[in-house]
């Protein structure tokens, strides 16, 4: 699919967010072809080879998810493993000599992310897996209209900086265009 190729490319965050709007989305219209091609494909308006490309992506992922077992809850592997490689750096990180500004985001977004992991039920990998399920969770609340609080508000803000910023170091070290100084 393109559009998630080049979420992956430009901001891995933003592509593990997509993926999981996207799992919602699949589950919502029970992994059903033809809804799938309404709803996804058919407005892209795209010539017929193109469209049963993008048909056949869906159905990949729709079986991914099926042996996964993740029809019901629950996200691919693939984005916890994403998480789990930017938990790594963001371990990394916080050790790099220069890295101060992401050393103060990371303080910054720490009371936020405790207080999610008093909040969520069951017990998650790693601080940045909160971290996703709270910006997820924010991202839902938006779509569904829910208030917060401007405490909440500002605890997602935190969260969303660091991400971010994370986010894009990521990117410029797969890209070639940062390195750690152990490197």
């Amino acid at each position: 699919m393109k559009l998630s190729s080049q979420k992956r490319k430009e901001n891995v965050a933003e592509y593990i967010l997509f993926m999981w709007q996207l799992t919602d989305l699949l589950r919502t219209v029970k992994f059903d072809e033809s809804r799938i091609r309404e709803l996804l494909v058919d407005p892209l308006k795209l010539p017929e080879t193109e469209a049963e490309a993008e048909l056949q992506w869906y159905r990949d992922y729709c079986r991914i998810i099926h042996e996964e077992g993740k029809e019901q809850g629950g996200f691919p592997f693939i984005t916890l493993y994403l998480i789990g490689e930017l938990h790594d750096f963001h371990q990394r990180l916080l050790k790099e000599p220069d890295q101060d500004t992401y050393r103060m985001l990371a303080f910054n977004a720490t009371p936020a992310i405790v207080s999610f992991r008093e909040k969520v039920p069951q017990q998650l990998a790693n601080d940045m897996e909160y971290c996703f399920y709270a910006l997820y969770s924010k991202l839902l609340m938006g779509m569904q209209k829910k208030e917060i609080s401007q405490q909440t508000a500002d605890s997602f803000a935190e969260i969303a900086k660091m991400v971010g910023y994370l986010a894009k170091k990521f990117g410029q070290f797969e890209r070639g265009e940062f390195s750690f100084k152990e490197d």
